[in-house]
């Protein structure tokens, strides 16, 4: 019988997270009607990473087509994104890049866009499995959990986090739990090369 430690990793695989929403992402940005020519309009541009931004909520949510409802939402969402991506001047160097179609050009800003969403939302999607995970736990199966999981994967975690008995392990298993897809996620990439 699996253990819920032995669920809730199966549950957080990077297949099921990260890998699952790339390929959703990748799905939006392969269907998204992109302008036919550079975009040397500000407002253009703007109205394009609009319509993406809203494309791509559809592909990662699983979302009905729809009328934007807030737009200036989504485009605060879209400047948070691209300064996540690319610092302060990440909406202006966009469409530098847009404009001129240096660097990937549109598509380029368009694909980091879809890369770093999907990042976002396949760790949202794991904070929220973990935290029902660990919340469902007495004081302790907590205890057990963290011996189940040293046991399982001890030998991923950096020797630093395993010295003196895993004790940081120990005292913050929850945050090890969300990292853990990401590592595994890293590994395998780092594997197919």
């Amino acid at each position: 019988m699996n253990s819920p430690l032995q669920r809730l990793l199966r549950a957080i695989d990077p297949a099921q997270t990260y890998e699952q929403c790339a390929r959703r992402s990748n799905d939006a940005l392969n269907t998204f009607k992109m302008p036919p020519a550079l975009i040397t309009d500000w407002y253009r541009f703007q109205g394009c990473l609009i319509r993406f931004m809203q494309h791509l909520d559809q592909h990662l949510l699983g979302l009905p087509p729809s009328a934007p409802t807030n737009v200036q939402m989504l485009w605060s969402r879209c400047l948070e994104v691209l300064r996540s991506s690319d610092g302060k001047s990440g909406a202006m160097a966009a469409f530098e890049c847009a404009r001129t179609g240096n660097e990937g050009g549109l598509y380029q800003v368009l694909k980091t866009m879809a890369r770093s969403l999907a990042d976002e939302y396949a760790l949202a999607q794991i904070k929220v499995q973990v935290s029902a995970f660990w919340g469902s736990l007495s004081i302790p199966a907590k205890l057990a959990a963290t011996d189940e999981y040293l046991q399982i994967a001890g030998h991923l975690v950096p020797s630093e986090m395993a010295e003196a008995g895993a004790v940081r392990i120990r005292a913050d298993l929850p945050k090890v739990l969300i990292e853990h897809p990401k590592l595994l996620w890293q590994l395998q990439k780092a594997l197919r090369r």
